[in-house]
């Protein structure tokens, strides 16, 4: 069986605590209800200071979990900086620093979050994030590595894998293997706007610009704001001379979310924007 990790242990720990100073306070001392309260305060401020940097993954892992991501870096980098227990605290900020860019600090935290025993799905959530950290620091074949890894050790690994590895295959330039992840990935999930957007990316690179812009298309059909495929959706249209289309793709390219993760710079995007 597999050992709980110390922020489940913890967790019950807590939870032992405030059962035993109720049964303590109302059985054993037999305290009114209007004493056993102030019990219960001052045991909830013990317990808060005890286990400070646990409350502050907690907090930042539900702030993660809700998408304020200000608020979750701020709380994980402080339970982090204590030494939390909490796998999923140095995952979450380890995704959340990658977005920004910064893959060394990221893969610190991936690979201390992987010695706190989490759970099996937060494990291969991991081992995935460790090669986009492999991607953006620009070792490819690290990435590429990585990931065979990973679908080696795991019988089943999902479309965000198989997107991703499909797009280091095309990155490398071996289309006949980004071809056909990406087509296990669309098998998959049909609806999966970023491997209709790798598909896209593979045929332009290819020079088939037909093929391209029916998989940008259906890459935003299924997720308007994905800023890689308005991009190229823009260029697509500009070669056309279309301009007028091309810069309607600009313009919301410039109002869509974008990472280190996306395949296109704030810089790019930018430069045709003032088109």
């Amino acid at each position: 069986m597999k050992k709980l990790s110390a922020g489940s242990r913890n967790a019950l720990i807590v939870l032992a605590v405030y059962i035993a100073t109720g049964i303590v306070s109302i059985y054993v001392l037999h305290l009114p209800w209007y004493l056993s309260l102030p019990v219960l305060a001052a045991v909830t401020l013990v317990l808060y200071i005890v286990f400070y940097k646990e409350m502050l993954a907690v907090r930042g892992n539900i702030a993660y979990i809700k998408g304020d991501h200000d608020k979750a870096k701020i709380l994980l980098k402080k339970s982090i900086d204590k030494n939390t227990p909490s796998p999923a605290a140095h995952y979450n900020y380890g995704n959340l620093v990658l977005r920004d860019g910064d893959a060394q600090t990221a893969l610190t935290c991936l690979r201390k979050a992987r010695t706190l025993r989490p759970d099996p799905i937060m494990e291969k959530n991991i081992y995935m994030t460790i090669g986009s950290c492999y991607w953006v620091t620009g070792e490819i074949d690290k990435a590429i590595e990585t990931l065979e890894q990973m679908r080696k050790d795991y019988e089943y690994v999902n479309e965000n894998v198989l997107s991703t590895l499909a797009y280091m295959y095309h990155v490398k330039g071996d289309y006949d293997v980004a071809h056909e992840l990406t087509d296990k990935a669309l098998a998959e999930a049909p609806e999966y706007a970023a491997a209709w957007d790798n598909r896209g990316q593979i045929f332009l690179a290819q020079g088939d610009l037909t093929q391209a812009k029916e998989s940008f298309a259906k890459a935003l059909a299924y997720k308007p704001t994905l800023v890689d495929s308005l991009y190229y959706m823009g260029l697509l249209h500009e070669q056309e001379n279309d301009l007028e289309a091309a810069r309607s793709y600009y313009k919301r390219a410039v109002e869509a979310p974008i990472s280190a993760l996306n395949t296109v710079t704030t810089a790019q995007i930018t430069e045709k924007a003032a088109l």
